[in-house]
């Protein structure tokens, strides 16, 4: 089975989710962040006001616990006054309350002050009370479409913190665990509720990102040395017993990408394109719809490696290919082709102006499409407009991708 490439920036973000790892760096007090309310709800309305803190720590205060924090006070706070108050407690609340408990145990797992057994604990716990805060959501509003997506959302991220970041290559108690029964159960949960594009867009991210680890898993040492994407394709695969707790997970690796790519696409198709002002100031939508768009685009080059591998073997390390073979090596091709025509609709949809890293990811499509073409001038041309790209990116940072362009002339 092909491993999961990582593109550019990528292996740094799967360490930091695998390890819980994170920063505390410029925290603002709650009662000092200005808040933006969304759209014309009532300024004094309490479920506004958590709604919109909310949204201001999932966009901008990511890594300040204390807003965190602050969140989950406020909804202590409604839920133990609400008949004072004359506060109508909404399946809303239930879930950002209940997402704010899960969202809390990124800060635990990156605690080293606790010792080990007493930081799993506390995550166990912690998930325990979001998960448990779901359900209490659940028996007031039964079928709430957004209390499913936010227990989505917190069985995805329980996987990789309260489990993975505790196994090992040779753990064997996947019959104890069961996680392959527990990522089925959040993707049963997912729905594509209307008007909330954070709120879908959460869930996939992070099982993109468990995806990732899952992949990678046992290679985290390699990735901590910084290997290059051409050493990556050289590493030997890590082989996980049938006993192991990821083994089914990473056997149904494919069937997860599709449901995935799935499902980001039709949130995609649903996201409003962006305007001249939006690409021009750089706005918070423009850079989200860039950002989803770059997220199908890499499933789809992902999927294409597995063909992509099987058409070079038999084209151009076998000896004297069979009927069969050469028959394998064309259908590969084409279908490989299909998919790295897909990915770059979606990464010339992702590239910006201003993020010349978008550039690259484009080349990379490039490159892979000319890979896979044996007439020598287009795969010229192709192998062209990725150096094009590649170049224009490397003089407007000041060199920072020079190295990939040497890679790529040397070739």
């Amino acid at each position: 089975m092909p491993k999961r490439p990582l593109g550019l920036g990528k292996k740094e973000k799967l360490k930091k989710h695998k390890s819980g790892d994170s920063t505390s760096k410029g925290i603002t007090p709650v009662n000092q962040i200005e808040v933006e309310l969304d759209g014309n709800g009532d300024p004094d309305d309490a479920i506004v006001q958590l709604r919109s803190l909310w949204k201001c720590y999932l966009q901008c205060n990511r890594e300040d616990e204390l807003v965190l924090n602050g969140i989950i006070h406020e909804c202590d706070r409604l839920l133990s006054n609400q008949d004072e108050e004359n506060v109508e407690l909404n399946d809303e609340f239930h879930a950002i309350y209940a997402q704010a408990l899960s969202e809390l145990t990124i800060f635990k797992a990156g605690e080293a002050k606790d010792d080990k057994k007493q930081r799993e604990k506390i995550i166990g716990e912690f998930f325990d009370a979001a998960l448990q805060r779901v359900e209490s959501g659940l028996a007031k509003f039964p079928g709430s479409k957004l209390l499913q997506l936010a227990k989505s959302k917190i069985i995805f991220q329980r996987i990789p913190l309260q489990y993975i970041s505790q196994l090992k290559v040779d753990s064997s108690n996947a019959d104890e665990l069961r996680l392959d029964e527990l990522l089925e159960e959040g993707k049963r949960n997912f729905h594509a509720v209307e008007g909330n594009p954070l709120a879908v867009s959460e869930p996939l991210e992070i099982f993109n990102d468990l995806l990732d680890i899952v992949a990678n898993f046992g290679r985290e040492d390699e990735l901590g040395e910084g290997l290059d994407s051409d050493d990556e394709e050289e590493d030997s695969e890590v082989e996980l017993k049938q006993s192991h707790p990821l083994y089914n997970i990473k056997k149904n690796l494919d069937s997860n990408t599709e449901w995935l790519r799935t499902h980001l696409t039709a949130f995609f198709s649903k996201l409003p394109k962006p305007s001249k002002e939006d690409i021009e100031d750089n706005s918070a939508d423009y850079e989200f719809y860039r950002k989803i768009a770059r997220m199908i685009g890499q499933t789809f080059l992902d999927a294409a490696s597995e063909p992509l591998l099987t058409f070079t073997t038999y084209t151009y390390d076998v000896d004297d290919a069979s009927a069969e073979e050469k028959k394998i090596a064309k259908e590969s091709q084409k279908h490989a082709q299909e998919l790295t025509k897909n990915a770059l609709h979606y990464f010339e949809l992702a590239e910006s102006p201003d993020h010349p890293e978008s550039w690259v990811d484009t080349a990379e499509v490039f490159i892979t499409m000319g890979n896979l073409q044996e007439d020598e001038i287009k795969q010229s041309g192709l192998y062209k407009k990725a150096e094009e790209r590649i170049e224009k990116a490397n003089v407007a940072t000041n060199g920072k991708f020079k190295h990939i362009l040497k890679v790529l002339l040397q070739d």
